[in-house]
């Protein structure tokens, strides 16, 4: 489980980018939902989640919060679409 990354969006394009460019090196699967993460993370252990900050449903703060709850044992990176320059 120590090469195994989650890759959660719920924008497909977004999803094959990262696991593009992270399957060389680990071993990745895809959810387009907190809900759909939060079943793979019951079935396999990931050592780290990279998920959409802002998802229909659950946003990525709420999966977080139950990553924490749940897998402590387990990385969170967030990553965000949203662009404001200030």
């Amino acid at each position: 489980a120590k090469d195994r990354i989650l890759v959660v969006d719920d924008e497909p394009h977004v999803r094959k980018l990262f696991v593009g460019c992270l399957s060389e090196r680990y071993d990745c699967s895809e959810a387009d939902s907190t809900k759909e993460a939060l079943a793979l993370l019951a079935e396999s252990e990931f050592a780290l989640v990279l998920t959409d900050m802002i998802m229909p449903g659950l946003s990525g703060i709420e999966l977080l919060r139950k990553i924490v709850e749940l897998y402590p044992y387990t990385g969170v990176v967030m990553v965000s679409g949203i662009n404001q320059p200030q």
